[in-house]
């Protein structure tokens, strides 16, 4: 119940505020609403970099959505794994280079120590 002890708050509560009536004597509690919100504060606090599988709305999509939702969130799915796929690459590529630039600088180093 709340503070005034007049309405009942529950998260096992289904009412969503469709019947007003109902709603006085129940309350309402949108889950979906409320896993959301926890969700992105919980994100925004640890500055967390959430990926689309561990979303609330991946999962709730897969479950409760239509075919057409379901294409759409697997598309970018998709999406989400070749961009990463791209920046992992991309790291590979300047570790590289860094470690080709070192190598040539211990090489020269050792090229001018041995002449003096």
């Amino acid at each position: 119940k709340d503070i005034t002890d007049s309405i009942r708050l529950s998260p096992l509560n289904n009412s969503r505020g469709k019947n007003a009536a109902h709603s006085l004597k129940v309350g309402q509690f949108d889950r979906v609403a409320f896993k959301q919100a926890a969700e992105r504060t919980f994100d925004q606090a640890f500055d967390y970099d959430r990926e689309l599988k561990e979303t609330f709305i991946y999962s709730n999509t897969l479950k409760h959505g239509d075919y057409g939702q379901r294409l759409e969130i697997k598309k970018l799915e998709k999406q989400e794994q070749e961009q990463k796929r791209q920046e992992k690459q991309e790291l590979k590529r300047e570790l590289k280079l860094q470690e080709e630039i070192e190598q040539s600088r211990k090489q020269s180093r050792g090229l001018t120590q041995g002449r003096w």
